[in-house]
């Protein structure tokens, strides 16, 4: 993987399955194009499955379009291969019944993108008791790579989980105490929510690492860096002066939206599997010294267990309960 904005324009079989997240906005559009445009078929899991297929009908046209410009590399197909499922992260029945749907589809599962998200938003407790940020970014994007993780063992060749995470990461600390960050209303910040659940994506890759050495799924982050997408819907609530000084910011220095993307699709379609934890601009980069702390790593498992344990199915919870045990954790 090399330190620059291409993408490797690689040959892509469309027996080769690739699910990504919020896939019908932002860097999840532009993974999903690009992916699909290079051959494989990409399975949009959206919370709105109205506007994932207008996605779709988006995506097709630019296909055409790219193709018209003669832009090299893309695939030769009429149209491309991709269907949508709905899932709302934020939701843990959701994400089961995803996870169910998906199986029972008799689909195999090559590459799995974990994107979709939410960043900045008011204080808000979803149906299940989370804390938002921790449920739509972390804890529902766990379950499903748990849930899936069979799935990806059994194809017996390359496959690859990405998580979106951020140098966002670096903001905050971890607090034994306060995993997801219980708060009364009038002590909630939303830098530090958002934060935390990219420091646990970053964790959760360590620990899965663990877990997958020497099989046939690898698992690495990706830092899109600041890109210029909608992610000021989260800062709705505060006002006229804070929105138009984002978009005033965004304008005059963020990527675009295809430069944010690159690093996820390079981690996806590259020949050359990844290799580390955490990428930035396509190669390693700096993460935090508290996202490697194997202590919180594991502290952070048992919590998320015991939250996804009505969720997940009994072997899974099993297998992962059983990886935790045969770990010490320091009480001092």
């Amino acid at each position: 993987m090399g330190g620059d904005y291409s993408l490797p324009m690689v040959t892509l079989s469309r027996d080769r399955i690739v699910v990504v997240t919020g896939a019908n906005r932002g860097l999840g559009y532009e993974t999903t194009k690009w992916i699909a445009m290079l051959g494989a078929t990409v399975i949009l899991a959206c919370r709105s499955v109205e506007n994932g297929r207008k996605a779709v009908e988006k995506i097709n046209k630019e296909f055409q379009e790219e193709k018209k410009k003669g832009t090299q590399g893309l695939c030769n197909y009429d149209h491309l291969s991709m269907d949508v499922m709905e899932l709302d992260l934020s939701s843990l029945s959701s994400t089961r019944k995803f996870v169910k749907e998906y199986r029972d589809s008799g689909r195999s599962l090559h590459v799995l993108i974990c994107n979709a998200g939410v960043a900045m938003c008011p204080p808000e407790i979803t149906e299940d008791g989370y804390e938002m940020h921790f449920q739509a970014n972390y804890l529902g994007h766990f379950l499903l790579c748990a849930e899936l993780l069979p799935l990806m063992e059994a194809n017996g060749e390359d496959c690859r989980i990405i998580l979106v995470s951020s140098f966002m990461h670096l903001n905050c600390g971890f607090d034994t105490k306060r995993i997801q960050g219980i708060f009364p209303y009038t002590l909630y910040n939303r830098i530090i929510h958002y934060s935390r659940s990219k420091l646990y994506q970053v964790m959760q890759t360590y620990s899965m690492r663990r877990l997958l050495e020497g099989s046939n799924v690898s698992i690495c982050c990706v830092n899109p860096g600041w890109v210029h997408t909608d992610i000021i819907r989260g800062l709705g609530d505060y006002g006229f002066l804070m929105n138009w000084s984002y978009r005033i910011v965004a304008w005059a220095g963020f990527k675009t939206m295809y430069q944010g993307a690159i690093v996820t699709i390079n981690a996806a379609v590259n020949p050359d599997k990844p290799d580390s934890p955490y990428y930035t601009n396509n190669v390693p980069a700096y993460h935090s010294s508290t996202s490697r702390d194997e202590d919180y790593q594991k502290r952070l498992w048992i919590y998320t267990l015991e939250c996804l344990k009505p969720f997940m199915r009994s072997e899974i919870w099993s297998r992962l309960t059983s990886f935790t045990m045969a770990t010490e954790i320091d009480d001092s």
